[in-house]
């Protein structure tokens, strides 16, 4: 959906939409709520009650989305330093 557009903003090159898909995905899986089935699943396997789920959850997801945007952002500096 998103590869019409990667050429006009600049990643064309294989590098760079391998980057774009990363970080798709960095974007599908930031904080995890409610309405989501993963919530209820992990919140079910973990045995929580929906509020203590949701908050344990949720800063989950939002720790992992922080700390996987910072190695995207160390990805994409490396691939723009040229190989010497």
């Amino acid at each position: 959906m998103v590869q019409p557009i990667l050429v006009p903003l600049g990643l064309g090159d294989e590098t760079a939409k391998a980057l774009a898909a990363l970080a798709v995905g960095i974007g599908a899986m930031t904080v995890s709520h409610i309405n989501d089935e993963y919530f209820w699943l992990a919140t079910g396997s973990a045995r929580l009650s929906p509020l203590r789920g949701l908050g344990t959850l949720s800063l989950g997801t939002l720790l992992q989305s922080i700390v996987a945007l910072t190695a995207l952002v160390v990805l994409s500096l490396l691939a723009a330093q040229p190989l010497t």
